[in-house]
């Protein structure tokens, strides 16, 4: 029986999901919420300003979690993890897509900052871009009605 104001086709809402996560994986999300709010911050417009508040906390819980421990996150978090997957993952493609020059170095070096196994190794972009794939499904397969 949908709520009130609800369509029967669309899934029932939720506030919050408990996760855990190896340490690699904590890795990658703290990687892809620093370079998205770099991205963020590199555009600022006031529509993106909330956003890249809630960015901001989720990042302070983020560096403080460690592997393993259970991490409790809102809708509107895990929805903004997701969108900082995807941007990285686009970021990561784009920059290796690029190569060598102006636009192209100060965005490679936002990269490599919240990737730094990218630093010295710019040929890990693939491995790291499946494993960003991976995480995101991962995710939203936690977050899909069964």
């Amino acid at each position: 029986m949908a709520a009130r104001g609800q369509n029967k086709n669309t899934p029932p809402a939720w506030c919050s999901l408990r996760l855990r996560f190896e340490d690699p994986q904590l890795g990658l999300l703290r990687s892809a919420e620093h370079l998205y709010g770099t991205l963020l911050a590199r555009g600022v417009k006031r529509d993106t300003l909330r956003d890249a508040l809630a960015l901001a906390k989720l990042g302070k819980r983020l560096a403080a979690a460690t592997a393993g421990e259970m991490l409790v996150l809102s809708e509107s978090e895990v929805k903004l993890l997701v969108v900082a997957l995807r941007a990285s993952l686009a970021e990561i493609q784009a920059v290796s897509a690029l190569g060598a020059g102006g636009d192209a170095s100060e965005r490679a070096a936002h990269l490599r900052e919240a990737f730094p196994e990218l630093s010295d190794r710019m040929w890990r972009a693939f491995g790291v871009s499946r494993e960003l794939e991976a995480l995101t499904r991962q995710i939203e397969a936690a977050v899909s009605p069964r």
